[in-house]
């Protein structure tokens, strides 16, 4: 990048300013959007630097330079800039010489030798101080970030998933409820306009006190049929380094670069309003050149874009340990341990990435539905401290480093200390996991350790080597796959282990009925991450001394019936239960392989009324989370669980093994599941 080729001021005088610097980024083996983003931008970078008739590469270079006039009727600043066809350039203001006054006003790429611009802002400005850069490598690109939220209807929208599109524009419709109507009602003409066009349309709400139910009926109410995505805390605004409401930003797939931001024009035609917007929409649907990659903003300061950098010591590292140190422990599932602040700014720029895409913690609920004992969820302010801290590059700062003084916290991999000792300990005997590749389910079978029947008060399975393991299922009774190639045999288990959850234990007043002639399968999921690896199941068990008095009971509604269409994006799928009598609900535990999108569970009483229990908007393979209602709800007869989902076998899901197949039920990841699982008593 080579800065301060020229300044030119209005009513003051020239000052320097320093190059700015680049860091880079550590990186996760683990695939990602981002990996693959990230491959493209480097790619994009690349051509760049090669000789090319358009786009962003330079033809012979020469010294770009800054011209100034004051048109003395308008009180406007005209700017020409000159340079070589290719070159892109930046333009920096500020109202004094202030180090820190500094903006960016425009940032083009000259199409010919020379470009003008009128600065309307300097009519009411006693002085106005302008700069000239020249971007060249990275730096002539704005990157935009990744990140997933939730519109009103509760749908997940992940800004690196569309790939297929030519674009996503992203409006910033500020802090508030109120303001929302104005700006849909700009944004509606646009997004009108290219309603044939491979283009999405986004708004991103900025308002902590506004639930989803009031933005779906404004939006209704003004017959506006837009994605409107809540961001409480300016997540999206963040990632999109969005700084004012009615800021657009127009983001290009595969690179994901924001090839224009600017303001919204709100249709008055006032001075400063030209068409640059659909000019560089225009040149990113159809591949051509256009010269304004970036121009000025008028409206209100956003509230994300102004927060201060949080303390490490005091705001930072708590979160860390008490949100993040009980899987990124020394010996645990995690890639690292969070023991010091040093692990933590090394792997910042990834956890950024995580926690914006909304990958960790892996927690994946809507919060507009239940509320659960286990959550892992992060509170949203507690995810915008964490995101201001690494924006502003992860700073030690002063104090303690509570992440090497702490204990860690209590870990999963342990049984839950209130049970007392085991009355027993079962195992299937040592597993062999091989490097890579795929492995088959295995069902193993062990004789019942108790000899006589037995009540269970709770049964907790635990890996040796959590870090290869899918999940566990442990059932009463010698029951494996009965033949038929391809399917599973899910029996009502009386334990199970998923990697990142705590251990489940059964509510207080019920147990699991074990007779002592009984076997218990041992069904073990593995999953190479291409070390070979041993791993010893333990399932530690405890006994009621008396009958208790509830039977717990493990279930499943299933739909083995579905043929996935090759490319479909939302293939849905249903399930259904009539209850014969009354139920207690405890727990609920959707399953589906790497091409589940969203699941949802409903309850539909006797009286016709509906009850969401439970919505995963964003469905995530990697995590077999089992959901505890923090309030059992009690199901009467007659009631109908109903359980909703949907996969996708586009070549938008970068997880999807073959989008060219059609996919119907079956054991390994290559083929699909919808096993919902629910925990009850009765």
């Amino acid at each position: 990048m080579t800065v301060a080729l020229a300044f030119i001021c209005i009513g003051g005088r020239l000052a320097a300013a320093a190059p700015e610097t680049e860091l880079a980024d550590p990186s996760c083996t683990t695939v990602r959007r981002a990996d693959i983003v990230s491959a493209a931008r480097a790619d994009l970078v690349r051509r760049a630097r090669l000789p090319a008739k358009s786009g962003f590469a330079k033809e012979d270079s020469s010294s770009a330079s800054l011209g100034l006039q004051r048109d003395a009727a308008s009180g406007y600043s005209h700017l020409f800039l000159h340079g070589s066809a290719g070159q892109v350039l930046r333009v920096d203001s500020s109202p004094s010489l202030d180090p820190n006054g500094w903006q960016t006003m425009l940032t083009l790429n000259l199409l010919s030798t020379g470009s003008d611009w009128l600065d309307a802002s300097a009519a009411s400005a006693p002085s106005r101080f302008y700069r000239l850069s020249e971007l060249e490598g990275n730096a002539a690109f704005d990157f935009a970030d990744n990140f997933l939220l939730l519109d009103q209807q509760g749908k997940a929208h992940e800004l690196y998933y569309p790939t297929n599109l030519s674009a996503v524009v992203v409006l910033a419709a500020g802090d508030s409820l109120s303001g929302l109507g104005a700006w849909l009602t700009a944004l509606q003409p646009l997004a009108q306009a290219y309603a044939a066009s491979p283009v999405q349309f986004w708004a991103l709400l900025s308002d902590p006190t506004a639930d989803r139910t009031n933005i779906a009926a404004l939006a209704q109410s003004l017959g506006i049929n837009a994605t409107i995505l809540s961001d409480p805390q300016g997540l999206g605004v963040r990632a999109l380094r969005l700084s004012h409401a009615g800021e657009i930003a127009v983001v290009q797939p595969p690179a994901f670069t924001v090839a224009y931001r600017g303001q919204l024009p709100d249709g008055s035609g006032a001075a400063g309003q030209s068409n640059y917007l659909t000019t560089a929409l225009n040149g990113v649907i159809q591949n051509q050149s256009y010269a304004f990659l970036r121009t000025p903003l008028s409206g209100p300061a956003l509230t994300a874009s102004t927060a201060g950098t949080p303390n490490y010591a005091q705001d930072v590292a708590p979160i860390f340990h008490d949100h993040c140190a009980i899987c990124h422990r020394p010996g645990d599932v995690a890639p690292f341990a969070l023991t010091n602040y040093l692990v933590a700014a090394l792997w910042a720029p990834s956890m950024k990435d995580a926690l914006l895409s909304n990958t960790m913690p892996p927690w994946h609920v809507d919060p507009d539905y239940g509320t659960f004992t286990n959550s892992l969820a992060l509170p949203a302010a507690a995810k915008a401290t964490l995101l201001r801290w690494i924006d502003a590059g992860a700073p030690r700062g002063d104090g303690p480093d509570p992440l090497a003084d702490l204990p860690p916290p209590p870990s999963y991999r342990a049984w839950p200390p209130d049970l007392g000792p085991p009355d027993a300990i079962v195992s299937p005997g040592l597993q062999q996991v091989k490097a890579v590749g795929t492995e088959a389910y295995r069902y193993i079978f062990v004789q019942t350790p108790n000899t006589s029947n037995v009540w269970l008060r709770a049964a907790v399975v635990l890996p040796s080597a959590p870090q290869v393991v899918h999940h566990y299922l442990v059932w009463s009774g010698r029951v494996g796959n009965q033949g038929v190639p391809g399917f599973s045999t899910y029996q009502s288990s009386l334990a199970g282990y998923v990697p990142g959850e705590a251990p489940y234990v059964y509510p207080s007043d019920s147990g699991y009925y074990l007779t002592n002639s009984s076997w218990i399968t041992f069904n073990l999921h593995y999953t190479p991450n291409g070390v070979a690896t041993n791993d010893t199941p333990t399932l530690a068990l405890w006994y009621w001394k008396s009958k208790p008095p509830k039977a717990f009971h493990n279930d499943s509604l299933n739909n083995i019936f579905f043929s996935i269409a090759p490319g479909d994006p939302e293939s849905q799928v249903v399930a259904n239960w009539t209850l014969p009598s009354a139920i207690r609900l405890e727990r609920l535990n959707p399953h589906m392989h790497l091409r589940g999108k969203y699941v949802r569970y409903d309850v539909v009483y006797p009286d016709g009324t509906q009850e969401t229990l439970l919505s995963v908007p964003d469905y995530n393979f990697k995590w077999q989370t089992g959901y505890q209602l923090a309030q059992p709800k009690i199901l009467p007869a007659g009631a109908r669980l109903m359980v909703s989902g949907a996969f996708d076998n586009s070549p938008e899901n970068i997880y999807n093994p073959d989008p060219t197949a059609r996919v119907t039920w079956g054991d390994q990841t290559s083929s699909e599941m919808f096993a919902c699982f629910f925990d009850y008593v009765q």
